[in-house]
C-alpha cells in the first residue's frame, strides 16, 4: 500500500507521474470505505468550474482514453497521490470562509470523479458541513453509480440542478452547472416536477405556484418539453424522477437543436430514471 502523501496545490496541467506504484488498477479499486484516495492535485481562484470562485480537485483514476484529454497523467491513480478524506478537508478549511464570501465552493474534477466514489462523496459531505457549494465535473462513464446522494430538485418556489453530464465529444457546452437556478414555473424540468402530482395536491405542496396546463398535459404523455423559457434558443425535455422521501425531482435534457424524434429522448430518458428510482429502492 502506498504511503501517504501530502495534497499538493498545482495546476491540471501539471505533468504527475509514479507517485503511488503500489495504487491498484483504476479498473480494480475496491473503494467501499473512501477513508482513503488518489489525488492529482488542487487548484484556487478558479472562476471556470462553477459558481463563484471555486476550489478543484483533480483526483486520479479514469476508465476512458479520450485522445483530446487535457490531462492524461490522472488516468492512472499510480500517478495520483494518497492521501486521506481529512487532509483534503483540512486543507479545505482553510479556504472556506473565502469561498463562501465569494459565493463558490467545491468542485471535485479528474480524471473521473466516479472512479472513487465513496473517497468522492465523504468529501462532498464534508464540504456540506462547511456550508459550501459542492459540484462534480464527470463524462458519465460511470453513471450508473450515482444514487440520491448524489440530479434538478424542487427547493421552494425554485428548480435546482444538482449534476449536470457535458458531452465531450460535442462541441456545445452545458447551459446549466450544478446551482444553477430558476423559477419552478418556466421550464421542462420544473413542468415535468410538476407533473409528477395531481393539481390538488401539487397546490396544497407549493401554493402559491400554479400548476401549469402543461403539466396536466406532461403527465398525461409522459413526459414534458419546453423551448426558449430559461434561456433563449435553449430547449429541453424532462421527465419527472421518484425519489423516495427526497424532493421532487426531474431528469433533463438540453439542447439547442436536436434531430432526434422528442418522444425518443423521452424514452431514453425515461428508463434512465426507472433505472435511478430501482437503485434508490
Amino acid at each position: 500500500m502506498s504511503q501517504l502523501g501530502h495534497l499538493e496545490a498545482g495546476s491540471r496541467h501539471d505533468l504527475r507521474v509514479g507517485l503511488s506504484p503500489d495504487a491498484p488498477d483504476e479498473e480494480d479499486l475496491r473503494d467501499d470505505e473512501g477513508v482513503f484516495g488518489y489525488a492529482h492535485s488542487y487548484e484556487t481562484s478558479s472562476r471556470y468550474d462553477g459558481p463563484g470562485v471555486r476550489v478543484v480537485l483533480f483526483l486520479s483514476g479514469c476508465l476512458l482514453r479520450c485522445t483530446y484529454c487535457h490531462n492524461p497523467d490522472t488516468w492512472h491513480l499510480k500517478d495520483g497521490t494518497r492521501v486521506s478524506v481529512q487532509q483534503v478537508l483540512d486543507r479545505l478549511k482553510s479556504f472556506a470562509p473565502a469561498l463562501r464570501s465569494l459565493d463558490g465552493g467545491l468542485t471535485i474534477s479528474g480524471g473521473e470523479a466516479m472512479v472513487q466514489m465513496e473517497f468522492t462523496r465523504r468529501i462532498l459531505a464534508g464540504a456540506k458541513d462547511m456550508g459550501l457549494h459542492t459540484a462534480i465535473e464527470t463524462s458519465g462513464f460511470l453513471g450508473d453509480k450515482v444514487d440520491d446522494r448524489f440530479l434538478s430538485v424542487l427547493d421552494h418556489e425554485e428548480c435546482v440542478t444538482l449534476v449536470t453530464v457535458d458531452p465531450r465529444h460535442s462541441g456545445a457546452a452545458v447551459v446549466q452547472h450544478p446551482g444553477s437556478r430558476h423559477p419552478i414555473s418556466a421550464g421542462a424540468p420544473g413542468i415535468a416536477i410538476q407533473s409528477a402530482f395531481p393539481e390538488q395536491e401539487w397546490r396544497a405542496l407549493v401554493p402559491g405556484i400554479p400548476y401549469r396546463s402543461e403539466a396536466a398535459e406532461a403527465r398525461h404523455r409522459g413526459y414534458a418539453a419546453s423551448h426558449d423559457e430559461v434561456i433563449p434558443g435553449v430547449s429541453s425535455i424532462a421527465v419527472p424522477l421518484r425519489v423516495p422521501g427526497g424532493r421532487p425531482a426531474a431528469l433533463a435534457v438540453v439542447y439547442i437543436r436536436a434531430a432526434q424524434d422528442p418522444d425518443e429522448v423521452a424514452a431514453a430518458l425515461t428508463e434512465a430514471a426507472r433505472r435511478i428510482e430501482a437503485q434508490l429502492g
